[in-house]
């Protein structure tokens, strides 16, 4: 797993990224309910925002979406490649192959 440091989860201190999975997907898609239609542009950044506050509460619970769209662009991006990576086989975790 990979590891990360920021000053809004764990009062600063570094943890472990959670493994994502399907019910975390899931849930984050679940949480989508609740703004109704909206165009995909709009509905894939608030849905990536849910899927990264659904895993980060994992380690805190007090982390909110404004946490996430206060984040700088850059580190916005290596945070969701982490927490998206999290889930994905590897050829030494199963016999899953690519």
């Amino acid at each position: 797993m990979s590891k990360c440091k920021l000053p809004f989860i764990n009062n600063g201190k570094e943890f472990e990224v959670p493994k994502m999975t399907v019910e975390a997907h899931e849930k984050a898609m679940d949480d989508m309910v609740q703004y109704g239609k909206l165009n995909e542009e709009k509905y894939n950044r608030l849905f990536n925002k849910h899927l990264m506050v659904g895993q980060l509460k994992k380690i805190d619970d007090k982390v909110k979406i404004e946490d996430i769209e206060n984040m700088h662009p850059d580190e916005y991006i290596d945070l969701f490649k982490m927490i998206w990576d999290s889930g994905r086989a590897r050829k030494s975790d199963s016999k899953f192959r690519l």
